[in-house]
């Protein structure tokens, strides 16, 4: 599995992008594409099944 390296766009990221997150499976993925757009990847906080570790691993990953 190849990891991220660059920062993703939490409102154009694929499924197969936002999968190789750490602790982010294709549930979640498919969660994030359905809530879009996100005025910034602060948003996550929202989503249900991500907490505020989950949130503070995965910010990191994303544009401001």
């Amino acid at each position: 599995m190849e990891h991220v390296t660059e920062k993703i766009d939490i409102n154009s990221a694929t499924q197969e992008e936002l999968k190789e997150l750490p602790g982010l499976g294709p549930t979640l993925a498919n969660e994030i594409i359905a809530a879009r757009p996100f005025k910034s990847a602060d948003d996550l906080r929202k989503l249900k099944g991500i907490g505020e570790k989950r949130y503070e691993k995965l910010r990191p990953f994303f544009h401001d």
